[in-house]
């Protein structure tokens, strides 16, 4: 989903409205998730994942 938006024209609510049924149970899970600022921790936590791999990645002294 993460390639998904990346490559993407389209904006995540662009996205979200193409596969939520208008009332439905994943319309109201993604309005309770950005009550609760879940996008901003979800991508906190995905470029902090990126930068501990980068530092993984590194070889070691």
């Amino acid at each position: 989903s993460f390639h998904l938006l990346n490559q993407s024209s389209q904006g995540l609510d662009e996205l979200i409205q193409a596969v939520a049924s208008k009332g439905g149970t994943t319309e109201a899970a993604f309005r309770r998730l950005r009550e609760g600022k879940f996008d901003q921790t979800l991508k906190e936590a995905i470029f902090a994942a990126h930068r501990r791999a980068g530092e993984l990645s590194r070889p070691e002294e």
